[in-house]
This record gives structure tokens, sequence and C-alpha cells, in this order.
């Protein structure tokens, strides 16, 4: 029997009922689904914006690669440290920082990794927003996306001059140690023989008429002999086995006190400028290491400058920095007595500069040097508790800087007092400050 539509009236009425009932519970189900989306949308902002702060302010240079292999990221430690824009980085652009000679190697070692979705690591010099090359070690790293497909490279890379420099310094302080080693021997046994060729030679000059040409002869051999032996001497004093006592004296009065000697040595065409402090400066050093020093360099200066310049040496009393000390390898937080030597001559090639104070290196013509110049003054420096550095730029000139400790710190102790110079009135007058 059919239903009337009295009796149908309360049944459509409870699918009405549901129905809203169901519109409900999917309203609410839709307003707790956006609402743990957006939830999870925060959540995922922040944990994005967290991970770009983290990547903007780690102190490493942080880039990012896309799967074309262009850079389409580079954080605020890199920027800071190139001084350029993310405009100017993106893409290849990065590439105008990297030194002329890394850039090639640096793209191969880039393509040949994506090529093959493998890490690399390698070593370029990156142009600082000083204009300073500096050496970056850069790690990179394949990305690849949850499904497995690859992304692109991360990269992370950290300035590695300093530990370079260091590397480098320990290095050839080795090797001059070694070389040192052997020139002390050469030169002993070099003496033994120039002592027999000046005995036998004295002897038969004493023996030989002054007016005939034997005697002539055997004078140019006793001279050559005698220059010979002074040879041998500086190789001995580079090798650290020709040792003086050494004397508290004021490094500035030693300057001053060599002021016309430098002059006639420098020659009329090369002005000399001293710039040195008023404050003591005691140090201790051997009788002539000052002498030898800046006879050496004003030698080395007057040959850069053959058409004439200017010469500076200046005197000053600093206290390092621990950066600045680990790379010299002294001690922070004392004071060190500061020797520079400044000329405007030719300068030296990148190149030729790392081989400087190897001995007998030389960029003179034959005959016009023995290549011992600043390997001796290096020698005698690092013998003095002291180091020694060079600083040259083609055409524009060179600096040496010594650092020698003032007389009286003791660098366990950590003192900076400014020592005095205690000496007798009649002891070495005109020596002390």
């Amino acid at each position: 029997m059919t239903p009337s539509p009295l009796q149908r009236q309360p049944e459509r009425h409870t699918l009405l009922l549901r129905i809203k009932h169901l519109e409900e519970a999917l309203q609410r189900e839709k307003v707790r689904a956006e609402t743990i989306m957006r939830l999870q949308a925060d959540e995922l902002r922040k944990t994005r914006d967290y991970y770009l702060t983290l990547l903007e302010n780690f102190p490493a240079l942080i880039w990012r690669a896309n799967n074309a292999a262009h850079c389409d990221y580079f954080n605020t430690t890199w920027l800071t440290f190139t001084g350029r824009t993310l405009r100017q980085e993106l893409d290849n652009g990065w590439i105008e920082g990297v030194h002329p000679d890394d850039v090639q190697r640096c793209q191969d070692t880039y393509l040949a990794a994506f090529t093959r979705r493998q890490p690399f690591v390698m070593e370029y010099r990156l142009r600082r927003h000083d204009g300073e090359y500096r050496t970056i070690r850069d790690h990179g790293a394949p990305l690849f996306s949850p499904d497995g497909a690859f992304s692109g490279y991360l990269g992370s890379c950290y300035d590695i001059h300093d530990q370079k420099m260091l590397e480098e310094r320990l290095r050839h302080s080795q090797k001059m140690e070694s070389i040192g080693i052997l020139a002390g021997g050469v030169a002993h046994d070099f003496n033994n023989i120039l002592s027999i060729i000046l005995g036998y030679g004295g002897m038969l000059l004493l023996q030989t008429p002054p007016a005939t040409p034997a005697h002539e002869q055997l004078t140019a051999v006793v001279d050559a002999a005698l220059r010979a032996s002074k040879l041998t001497g500086k190789l001995l004093a580079f090798s650290r086995q020709k040792e003086t006592a050494p004397e508290r004296v004021c490094l500035g009065d030693q300057v001053e006190g060599f002021d016309a000697f430098l002059h006639q040595l420098a020659g009329k065409q090369v002005t000399i400028r001293f710039d040195l402090q008023d404050r003591p400066l005691a140090v201790n050093l051997g009788r002539g290491v000052i002498e030898q020093i800046l006879i050496n360099l004003t030698v080395n200066a007057r040959d850069a400058m053959p058409e004439g310049g200017e010469l500076t040496i200046s005197t000053d009393r600093v206290v390092l920095d621990e950066l600045t000390a680990a790379s010299l390898g002294l001690t922070p937080a004392i004071p060190y007595a500061r020797l520079r030597v400044v000329d405007t001559g030719c300068g030296i090639t990148p190149d030729i500069l790392p081989k400087v104070f190897d001995p007998f290196f030389t960029t003179k013509g034959v005959g016009k040097g023995s290549g011992l110049g600043l390997s001796l003054v290096y020698g005698v420096v690092r013998q003095h508790g002291g180091t020694v550095t060079i600083a040259s730029r083609v055409q524009e000139g060179t600096t040496v800087t010594i650092h020698l400790p003032l007389a009286g710190n003791d660098p366990a102790e950590g003192s900076s007092a400014q020592p005095s110079c205690p000496l007798n009135p009649g002891d070495n007058a005109g020596i002390c400050c």
C-alpha cells in the first residue's frame, strides 16, 4: 500500500535533518582540515624561516645551485665577504670574484661533480671586499627531493687563507732549518780549504817581489779568498752557527746611528726618510745585527730603484692581536718592537715573493748578488726570537716588516710594560736611549 503524503512528510524531514547534520559535520571537518593545514603551513614557514635565518647568519659562505647548475642563492656572509649584491652573484656572476688563474679549474671541478651528482671539495682564491684574494675551501653536496629527484647543489665555503699561510710558514721554517744545517757544514769545510789557500797564498806573497806580475796575481788570489771567507761568514750566520752574545740596545738609536752610512750606501738618487718612535725600544740583539739587517735591506731597496725613489725606515711599538700573532708565530697581547723598511721600487712579482728568503735565490745578474741578503736577515731575526715578513706589489714597492721582542717582556707573563735601559753611563755609550 502506497504511503500518503502525510505519512511521507516525517521521513522527508528526517532525511533533510540527516543531510543537514552531514553538511555540518563536513563543514566542521573542513574547518578542522583547514586549521591543521594552516598550522602545518605556519610550522613549515617557521621552520623555513629558522633554517633561512640559520643559513643567512652562518659563519660559512653558503651558496645554492639549481638542477641546471646555475646558482640561485648566496647567504649574507658570502655577500658581506665579497662586497657584492645578490643580483651580481646570481647565476654565474660569482665567477667574476674568482682569481683568473683559478677560474678554469674551479669550473671544471664543479661541472664534473655536478654531472656525476657527487660531493666535491676544492680550493680557489676569491676576491674579498677589500680587493685581497683569499684562499677558500669549498665543500659542495648534491640535493635530492623527498622522492629522490636531483634538485641541485648546496655548498659551504671557509676562508683558510691564514691556515695556508701558517702551513707555508711551517714548511718554509723546516726547509730553512735543513738548508741551514747543510750550509753550516759546507761553510766549515770550505773554511778549512780557504785557510790553506790564505796561508800558503800569504806566505808566497811575502816571498814575491812587489813589482812582479806574480805578486799581482797572488794578491788577486788572496783577495778572492778573503771575499770567499766573508761569504762563508754569511753562511755561518744564516745557519746560526756563528752567534754573538746579545746585549740590550735601543732600536731607534741603532737605526739613527747608521744614518750617514745608509745615505752613502743608497746613493744620491734615493731619498731616505726616517720615522723613529720617540719612546725607548729596548731589544736584546747580538753585536752588528741591526747593521747587517739595514745594509742588506738598503742594498736591495737601492737595486729595486735604479731610477731613484724613496726609502722609509720606521720604528714603533706594537701589540699584536691573536689573529696577527698566530699568523706570525708570536705571542699576542704583549708589545713588540717593529722595524719597517719601505721602498717605492719596482716591487716583486707574486710568483717570486715566496722564494725571496731562500738562500742563494736572487733575481740579480751574475756577479751582482750572492742570494744571501734576505736569507741572512731572516736567519738573524729568527735567531733573536723575532719574525720578518715581506709584502710587495709590482711597480708600487716593497715593505719588509720585522718584529723583535722588547727586552724585559716575558711572553708567559703577558707583561706590556715598556722596559728601561739600565746600562751604566760608561757602558756602550750612545747605544742606549
